[in-house]
């Protein structure tokens, strides 16, 4: 197990494959789509990044992988923004 200054490093060095990794999941995933919202944070288990997507729909969701290339893929479902 990683020590908390260990861990820190280990995402401070991974953060420029992360954001890579981003990019192209936007590039052929969100692209052009509005339902679409895409970023990086942490993985469920919180020791590495993992690119979050938030999406509109559940069929929306359904097309999307639970991972690219070495990161977990984080799929939240928001539904629809309207203004009040």
């Amino acid at each position: 197990m990683l020590s908390m200054v260990d861990q820190r490093e280990h995402l401070r060095a991974s953060k420029s494959a992360a954001l890579a990794a981003k990019d192209a999941f936007v590039s052929r995933y969100a692209s052009g789509r509005d339902d679409r919202a895409v970023g990086i944070g942490l993985s469920r288990s919180g020791n590495a990044w993992a690119v979050k997507v938030m999406v509109h729909t559940q069929a929306a969701a359904q097309e999307l992988p639970r991972r690219f290339r070495d990161f977990e893929v984080d799929v939240e479902i928001v539904g629809l923004a309207e203004a009040l």
